[in-house]
């Protein structure tokens, strides 16, 4: 039986079957498409054959125009209409048989990297700018499933985008791919010049803080190097919906920890600033949308990265939005809560 998030998915490709379905000029035709996902699919051991559905996305939000390769119910994949270079793939297949099994972790970490490295290649994964970020055991089930993801950040001159990343998903018993996603939309930065100190930064974030009536909570705040896309969210003015080709600029991004009223005692929200690193500008940031807890707790939106390097703050849109697509419905049932490496049982 298909579940509500199944049929919403159906029901938004019909209405993308309506859209125009040629591509822009110089991009690719729908007969490249098919031949460019038939060939990941055959090399990552995904079902594919005849009898494909291919619907042309128009550019939306910050995603270019894309080609959706579908194969029944099978598998789907998605590649961009400028390159070919794939964007996102499921494997439901494969999804539905791991679903019907309690999860054995029998693929080493270093067995999950390396076999996720070589479809990030197929993918066409610019690892020249590409750092790993972190491997990970993830429960998506109350039944203990467990999938292996190993992600990547996009990288300009040693610093990573704050929500341009990649993910691998693998099957920890037979190393099956399930499913995976490359969201590097943002634009080369405008500057990565850095003027401004850190400390400086820092300040500049709690000057605007104060302006806009925000309390800091009892816990040191964060400030790390990212490139953004400036998105003026803490005004004055409209916030500026970041788009596809968008400006980008390197700067602090100030977490700044703020109590809260919601979640009881020790909660707190993210207060996050984005401090342009060449001039000190304040180029728009984020928050948490509920409340996290700080009592010797690091910030629920914390990773821990396996090159040592401190935690990204991936808004939903820039990382977690095209994780949705890849994952569907079919790997969203029940809880999601992350399990660190070694703690499977």
């Amino acid at each position: 039986m298909e579940s509500r998030g199944t049929r919403f998915l159906l029901v938004i490709a019909g209405l993308l079957m309506l859209w125009a379905r040629l591509p822009a000029v110089g991009a690719i035709n729908a007969q490249t498409a098919v031949q460019e996902t038939s060939a990941f699919a055959e090399a990552v051991g995904m079902p594919f054959g005849e009898g494909v559905e291919t619907v042309m996305e128009a550019a939306e939000g910050p995603y270019g125009d894309r080609w959706t390769v579908k194969y029944f119910d099978f598998s789907e994949v998605t590649v961009d209409a400028a390159d070919g270079s794939v964007v996102t793939a499921i494997n439901r297949a494969a999804v539905e048989e791991f679903m019907a099994q309690p999860t054995t972790v029998a693929i080493t970490e270093a067995a999950a990297v390396a076999s996720a490295s070589e479809i990030a290649k197929l993918m066409g994964l610019p690892f020249d700018s590409a750092e790993l970020y972190d491997v990970e055991l993830n429960e998506f089930a109350a039944d203990e499933l467990y999938q292996w993801h190993v992600r990547w950040v996009r990288t300009a001159d040693g610093i990573p985008y704050e929500s341009d990343m990649a993910i691998v998903m693998l099957d920890p018993n037979s190393g099956q791919f399930l499913g995976a996603g490359k969201a590097f939309w943002s634009s080369a930065p405008e500057s990565v010049e850095v003027r401004v100190k850190e400390s400086q930064a820092l300040g500049i974030a709690r000057e605007h803080a104060q302006r806009l009536g925000i309390q800091e909570a009892d816990v040191p705040p964060s400030v790390e190097l990212r490139i953004v896309q400036p998105n003026n969210y803490w005004g004055p003015g409209e916030v500026v919906a970041p788009k596809y080709g968008s400006p980008s600029r390197a700067a602090w991004v100030v977490n700044l920890r703020s109590p809260s009223s919601l979640g009881g005692e020790g909660a707190a929200a993210d207060k996050v600033f984005w401090i342009d690193a060449a001039n000190g500008e304040l180029l728009g940031g984020t928050q948490s949308m509920g409340p996290t807890h700080i009592s010797g707790a690091p910030s629920a939106q914390s990773r821990t990265s396996v090159s040592g390097k401190g935690g990204l703050f991936l808004p939903l849109v820039g990382a977690g939005g095209f994780v949705l697509v890849v994952t569907g419905s079919v790997l969203l049932r029940g809880r999601r809560r992350r399990l660190r490496i070694g703690s499977a049982r």
